[in-house]
């Protein structure tokens, strides 16, 4: 134990011994030993004081290393993404890229759509049955126009969706780089949202628009469910509107387009051998209610009040049959799905009557087409050992060259300020002038330079002490040199400077843009922002579409206490009519205003950096404009 507490101590000994007696100026031969003991020291603290300084600053700084990787794959730009996902950058060699290549929709739709409902072989067989001598409510009447708007609307809808993804698919998704998985399946989802909305909106406005011919046009329907024509006692005919009675109360087809009644199925009993509905002159018994469905005015409104929740159920299609012989060969609904049974026809045709979109992103199909033959990424590092050391070697050449040469200046300056002080001492007691004192150590000082550049010797290890004069010469003016040509350089010479600014506020935007609007590049946190947060649109219609003119509660409740016996070419019998054409035709204009000003709102809007203010109300102008056409258009 004793002997391994000795070496240490021996070696510690030893170590500080040979520091002591290090001597690294031993060839100059114009100083004594001690200063040269000096500058050795003095040297070695300094060269291990800066080497200290550089090593805790090169630790304590961050370095930005940029990694490039050449034809990467998929799996490495995903891992990629999510480790470096604000400093990756992989250009796309194919910047525009259609969307059948990544994305497919294969709707499904309600079951009604694929039912033997809407089977033409199935309305032909209903329709070839006689229906006009059942009574107006006995949804016999109705069955088949009914079955054919069914049809009719599911067909529609299913080219309407068709052509719309034919020529959405069609269209080209364009990115300069390469998005991540999540921001590929967000923008994704948003277009095909977007897409949906547009195509529901289309369809209501079609809709809407259709009934408003059809009911104000006051068309006689076939069936003689809304009007009928009556022979008067004078021998002339007058038009009759038809009545029909709801829970609520009783409404007539003249003034409302929704008159609507429960469906039923009755057995018709006359007073008289012959039955004749234009005289009403029916006693109908009623054999049951169907439930959900409504007979009306019109098929076609009274289809869309109507729920097709008799239709999943076996019992209710069965009691049906009984009456209808054509359903004999028709099977419930498929229970499966996402609507409720009880939903509304007009429900179901607002929702185009999918039960899912069978949406597939195919982000691998995306990737390939995009096909980026680099991806670039930086990171950041405080401490890399690597880093240090090539530093530190880098370093240590001009520090020990710098304080190799400066150690005995430093040591010649202490001993200067010594000898000056005992010289001051001396010129005080022997009055010495000053100013010939400072004359004589001026020149002594020159001199002593100029002897010193004669005889330095950089590289006493040369046989020749002439070549070490000579070399040491040529190294100190090629070093001289070099740092005038630097120095030249770097004052002609435009240095760029990157400043990062965290988190700035609009006002700080707004005033480095005014002073560096070219070079300046804000990368927004967001790609894409909604219209909605950015702009607000409100429409103002004209006056008379929020008058008392087209009030249910006002103006047009005077048409419902008006005599019946009045001239039908009077206004009072006729003006319900017109205030209710502008009552609908301001419903239409509000309805697809506010449509298009959703699908607008949800609509986002994609850029990387930050624009400036005139560039940001320019675009927003042009998509205002746009939008305006649009609405026009429609």
């Amino acid at each position: 134990m004793k002997v391994a507490t000795k070496r240490p101590t021996s070696r510690i000994k030893r170590l500080h011994n040979y520091v002591l007696k290090l001597n690294i100026y031993d060839d100059e031969r114009d100083s004594t030993l001690i200063d040269q003991l000096l500058s050795t020291r003095i040297f070695l603290i300094l060269l291990f004081l800066l080497l200290l300084l550089i090593i805790v600053y090169i630790i304590l700084s961050v370095q930005t290393h940029s990694v490039t990787i050449q034809s990467p794959s998929e799996s490495t730009f995903t891992q990629l993404s999510q480790q470096y996902p604000s400093t990756l950058s992989c250009p796309c060699s194919h910047t525009s890229v259609r969307h059948d290549r990544f994305l497919s929709l294969n709707p499904l739709y309600h079951p009604i759509c694929t039912s033997r409902l809407v089977n033409q072989s199935f309305i032909s067989l209903l329709s070839s049955a006689n229906v006009s001598e059942h009574y107006k409510e006995d949804y016999r009447i109705m069955a088949t126009s009914h079955f054919q708007i069914l049809a009719l609307l599911c067909r529609t809808v299913r080219q309407t969706i068709d052509d719309s993804f034919s020529e959405f698919l069609s269209q080209h998704f364009t990115t300069s780089e390469v998005v991540s998985n999540e921001t590929f399946n967000a923008q994704m989802n948003h277009l095909v949202q977007q897409l949906k909305t547009t195509n529901i909106a289309n369809i209501k406005y079609t809709r809407d628009f259709l009934w408003l011919n059809v009911f104000y046009n006051a068309i006689y329907s076939g069936l003689k469910t809304n009007f009928y024509v009556q022979e008067r006692n004078d021998n002339r005919t007058t038009q009759v509107s038809r009545h029909y009675s709801s829970s609520n109360a009783k409404c007539g087809c003249y003034q409302f387009a929704d008159c609507a009644a429960q469906a039923t199925i009755r057995k018709l009993v006359s007073s008289n051998a012959t039955v004749n509905t234009t005289t009403a002159v029916e006693n109908p018994i009623r054999l049951f209610y169907i439930p959900g469905l409504k007979v009306g005015c019109l098929p076609y409104n009274s289809l869309l009040q109507s729920t097709l929740e008799c239709f999943f159920n076996q019992s209710c299609v069965h009691q049906i049959q009984e009456s209808v012989p054509a359903l004999a060969f028709v099977s419930p609904l498929s229970a499966h799905s996402r609507f409720q049974q009880n939903a509304t026809v007009e429900h179901l045709l607002d929702q185009l009557f999918i039960e899912s979109w069978n949406q597939i992103n195919n982000f691998t199909a995306y990737f390939q087409s995009c096909s980026p033959h680099s991806c670039t990424y930086s990171y950041d590092r405080r401490f890399n050992i690597l880093y240090v050391i090539v530093k530190l070697i880098g370093s240590f050449g001009g520090l020990k060259m710098v304080l190799k040469f400066s150690a005995p200046l430093i040591v010649k300056l202490i001993r200067r300020i010594q000898t000056c002080r005992c010289i001051s001492k001396a010129m005080d007691e022997n009055e010495i002038p000053v100013q010939q004192n400072a004359k004589q150590y001026l020149a002594s000082l020159v001199q002593k330079i100029k002897t010193k550049l004669k005889t330095l010797n950089l590289f006493p290890l040369l046989s020749d002490e002439t070549d070490g004069l000579y070399s040491t010469r040529l190294y100190i003016i090629s070093y001289i040199i070099g740092i005038i040509v630097l120095v030249f350089y770097t004052s002609i010479s435009v240095q760029t400077r990157s400043i990062t600014v965290d988190e700035p506020s609009l006002n700080e935007y707004e005033r480095l843009y005014a002073k560096y609007g070219r070079t300046l590049i804000c990368p927004c946190r967001h790609l894409s922002v909604s219209y909605s947060s950015i702009i607000h649109l409100e429409a103002e219609y004209h006056q008379v579409c929020s008058s008392e003119f087209i009030d249910d509660n006002a103006w047009l409740l005077y048409f419902n206490v008006t005599d019946g016996s009045l001239f039908f070419l009077d206004f009072r019998s006729q003006g319900s009519k017109l205030f209710r054409i502008l009552q609908t035709l301001c419903r239409l204009s509000n309805e697809t205003v506010r449509n298009q000003l959703r699908v607008f709102s949800e609509t986002q809007f994609m850029n990387a950096h930050v624009v400036s203010r005139d560039t940001f109300n320019i675009q927003t102008s042009i998509l205002i404009r746009q939008l305006q056409q649009q609405v026009r258009k429609l």
